[in-house]
């Protein structure tokens, strides 16, 4: 896919100001969904209302390639809202759902953010998904390793460490014949103070040193 590709415009018309404060008085979320290949790239959205100037916000996005024979990681989806999914739909592969995809863990569906930033009084939470290679192999076969992953959250300036969960196994989110492991937990956003963080997570295989690592940034306001 060509990495220059654009966006479209989304245009949203109101017939009375009334209907224009209404709106506004609540956050408004979108989502789109766009296949890209793994790469590097810069994510850039613009805003504007009339003839006013526009805002602009942007972020790099990565898409790490996977070849399907090693252990590797997605990003990190932060998220302050997680809702049950509901009757059949609980029980479903998220691949298998139609619509735009869900992060779905253990029958429930993670929502993530747009802005990445918590209220002390919100609830934190945290999606990604981990990729066993091994899982996918027929169930008589050797058991595959189980991945262990350690979650860590760090001050964003000075890197030091404010909180560490210890190493913990994924066994309790593995689905027999799928190499992907869904993960939602949670981000302990009531105890930390107010300032800039970074969220850390470390996958490893058995007792193998070397770790795949995934970042994501939020804020504690």
């Amino acid at each position: 896919m060509d990495r220059s590709r654009r966006g479209s415009a989304i245009r949203l018309n109101f017939d009375t100001q009334e209907q224009l404060d209404a709106f506004l008085k609540t956050p408004y979320r979108y989502s789109k969904e766009v296949g890209i290949a793994p790469g590097k790239y810069t994510f850039r959205v613009a805003l504007g209302s009339g003839e006013a100037g526009f805002g602009r916000v942007e972020k790099p996005l990565e898409v790490p390639a996977w070849n399907g024979q090693t252990l590797s990681v997605s990003g990190l989806a932060v998220s302050r809202d997680a809702h049950p999914l509901a009757g059949l739909m609980a029980g479903l592969d998220s691949s298998w759902l139609d619509g735009p995809r869900i992060l779905a863990t253990k029958g429930m569906a993670v929502v993530p953010m747009a802005a990445t930033r918590f209220q002390q009084s919100d609830k934190g939470l945290f999606y990604f998904e981990v990729y066993e290679p091994g899982l996918a192999q027929p169930a008589q076969t050797a058991k595959p390793p189980i991945a262990n992953m350690r979650v860590l959250v760090l001050d964003r300036a000075t890197g030091r460490q404010i909180d560490d969960s210890g190493t913990m196994s994924a066994a309790g989110w593995m689905r027999p014949g799928n190499p992907a492991i869904p993960i939602g937990l949670g981000l302990p956003v009531a105890t930390l103070s107010a300032g800039a963080y970074t969220l850390e997570v470390r996958v490893t295989r058995g007792n193998e040193q070397e770790a795949v690592v995934r970042t994501a940034d939020f804020d504690v306001e």
